[in-house]
């Protein structure tokens, strides 16, 4: 979905109103210009929204984490993975006219005996904490407040079970479910309100065609009322809805998922959207996708012009880095998570300063640079659970600002087995995967394993795997705690060096179980393992250092020692 814009920005010197808050400077200016807004009462705040902006493909909705106030990716949660079809839904003469132009992107595509979710951005800086949605037990759903969500539907059939849009909360399958939209009652061609008491309400008559939906709940204590508008018309909210429940139960809520099983029935749907009002989600105006334009006077992240359609972006949200203006930009947002970072092939090098950002996603490239680039992330990062970080052959990352990932795992990958990460900053980790490109350590990085989850690979199980992991002169590695496996520097088929010029690697696998640091292991004979001794210290701690293990077969695996020191 790519927003289109309906006001244009004001920059005078003086004007007769403010800017609306978290908004661009959008008002009747001392020189006559004009923007195109809705009454402050009408419109609140969009706080999330899900356009399925993606490449078209089949099963690859898992991982995507476009839009804005969403805590990390899609999720495929039973059996096989959600697409993103070709085209948006469009809902035609069953939505309010205009609200079909909105709609321009892809739309998300369920097969049968299929759930994809994703849960939304709870954390204590995202958009409904901020707003006051969050209960104590940290889901939307504090007492006395409203919330919309809106949404387009689209089954392969009317009747027959099963397809819903779902609300979920703590899990994204069945155990979390606590209400939902659609038909989960056979022999039916209608669609129903699903409430925590699993409850099935009519709403009206179901359609293969697209539907355009309205929910709102009023959140009441954990007795919550919900209302249902199908396929409104209105710009405003109707006077009578299709249906309201009072009394509905709990309805708090932390996540969404899309589900479609029995008979054969698939489902799509496009354009969810979450607001504290009927325009936040009928009619929201322009909002920013979190594209960087540097159009503002400043190159602070705080000001509007800076992002496509002169509007901060709601985070968390994707950000996309592209062209040649405001390459050394400041981050002057406190609180504030990325669902991820892409820098565009044709941007020029940009430098990302300021505070600290947390990360819900990956840091990439959309494609490979035609000529060789370094983007720099100059800003501490606080990564909400594992990411990768991927490199191009032409496409270099340096990030000097510290990792703080106590349960994190950062895995480098490369479509090319080529590329630099270069991490410069003093970073805490819970593992790190090289699968491709080379990773060089110019700071301190020190893995502290936590047992299951946590892995320190080097090329890992696929003969396609080409890395590299550079210890210079100054810069410092620690691998420490419990694994749940052995640290192995080319594994299964894959090939891998390990080159130290100087600092210090101080291994110490402590769990009893897996002290082992092996030079190659595997039962692929195509696996190559190197450890290149150039200078600086290693140091095993009384550990064991294994070279070429090999299960039935041969590896091979080497130990160049030049210079520095191996002690124990």
């Amino acid at each position: 979905m790519k927003p289109i814009p309906n006001a244009k920005e004001c920059k005078p010197a003086n004007f007769l109103c403010p800017p609306p808050p978290g908004l661009s400077a959008l008002c009747l200016a001392a020189w006559s210009c004009v923007a195109v807004l809705a009454p402050a009462t009408s419109r609140a705040s969009l706080m999330a929204h899900e356009g399925f902006n993606y490449s078209v493909g089949s099963g690859n909705l898992s991982g995507q984490a476009g839009g804005f106030g969403w805590q990390g990716a899609w999720q495929t949660v039973n059996n096989g993975a959600s697409s993103v079809q070709a085209g948006s839904l469009t809902a035609g003469a069953n939505a309010p006219v205009g609200y079909d132009a909105l709609s321009v992107g892809n739309a998300a595509f369920t097969p049968n005996g299929t759930r994809a979710g994703r849960f939304l951005d709870t954390s204590a800086g995202g958009p409904f904490a901020l707003k006051g949605y969050l209960d104590g037990n940290g889901d939307i759903g504090a007492a006395g407040k409203t919330i919309y969500i809106s949404f387009l539907q689209q089954p392969n059939a009317a009747d027959n079970n099963y397809y819903e849009f779902e609300f979920h909360r703590g899990n994204l399958g069945d155990p979390g479910r606590i209400g939902g939209v659609g038909n989960d009652t056979g022999g039916s061609a209608n669609v129903y309100l699903r409430t925590p008491s699993n409850a099935q309400t009519q709403i009206g008559a179901g359609s293969a065609a697209v539907s355009f939906y309205v929910v709102r709940i009023d959140f009441l204590g954990g007795n919550d009322t919900v209302t249902v508008y199908q396929n409104p018309t209105s710009a405003t909210e109707p006077a009578s809805p299709t249906l309201t429940v009072a009394g509905a139960g709990d309805m708090s809520f932390n996540g969404i998922s899309f589900g479609a099983f029995a008979n054969g029935r698939t489902v799509a749907h496009d354009e969810v959207r979450v607001g504290e009002t009927w325009a936040d989600v009928v009619s929201p105006g322009a909002y920013s996708m979190g594209n960087w334009d540097g159009g503002g006077a400043n190159y602070n992240w705080s000001t509007a012009g800076n992002w496509d359609n002169d509007v901060v972006p709601v985070f968390a949200t994707l950000l996309t880095f592209a062209g040649n203006t405001g390459l050394s930009n400041t981050n002057d947002l406190t609180g504030v998570s990325a669902n991820g970072i892409t820098f565009d092939a044709a941007a020029g090098a940009f430098t990302l300063n300021g505070n600290v950002l947390g990360l819900n996603g990956n840091i990439m490239f959309n494609a490979d640079p035609a000529a060789p680039i370094t983007q720099t992330l100059n800003l501490p990062l606080a990564p909400a659970g594992n990411f990768s970080v991927d490199t191009r052959t032409n496409g270099n990352i340096t990030i000097i600002g510290n990792i703080t990932g106590p349960g994190s795992e950062l895995t480098q990958t490369s479509a090319g087995n080529a590329g630099l990460l270069t991490l410069a900053g003093t970073n805490v980790l819970k593992g790190l995967v090289v699968n491709g490109g080379t990773n060089r350590i110019t700071g301190a990085t020190e893995i502290d394993g936590i047992g299951g989850g946590s892995f320190f690979y080097l090329a890992d199980g696929q003969v396609t795997r080409k890395a590299t992991l550079i210890i210079e002169n100054g810069g410092s590695l620690s691998v420490n705690g419990g694994f749940q496996d052995a640290a192995v520097i080319g594994r299964d088929g894959g090939v891998a060096t390990l080159v130290q010029n100087g600092g210090t690697f101080n291994f110490n696998i402590n769990d009893g179980a897996h002290e082992f640091l092996f030079v190659g292991a595997s039962g692929n004979p195509n696996t190559r393992a190197e450890y290149d001794l150039n200078g600086g210290v290693l140091d095993m701690n009384g550990k064991t250092l294994g070279i070429a293990l090999g299960a039935n077969t041969v590896i091979t695996g080497v130990v160049n020692q030049v210079g520095g020191v191996i002690t124990n």
